[in-house]
């Protein structure tokens, strides 16, 4: 699965108007969103699982500290 296909499955159950940022991870992309002002409401991001676009919600302290750290920034 590609970033912009993560993203495509994302934007049908985003939370704000405006793409904030992406995180690829070994299994799945993070996505999250703010307002037009750069404002992230207080929700957790939504996951897309490369395997099979499956979506939820990404929240950190269910995530071991090994696991985050693989994370990188894409978008």
């Amino acid at each position: 699965m590609t970033i912009k296909e993560a993203i495509k499955i994302a934007d049908k159950d985003k939370y704000a108007e405006k793409l904030d940022q992406v995180w690829e991870y070994p299994d799945r992309f993070v996505v999250s969103y703010c307002d037009k002002d750069g404002n992230a409401p207080a929700v957790s991001s939504l996951y897309v699982m490369k395997a099979d676009g499956t979506t939820g919600v990404f929240f950190p302290p269910r995530y071991s500290k090994k696991f985050l750290d693989e994370g990188k920034r894409v978008y």
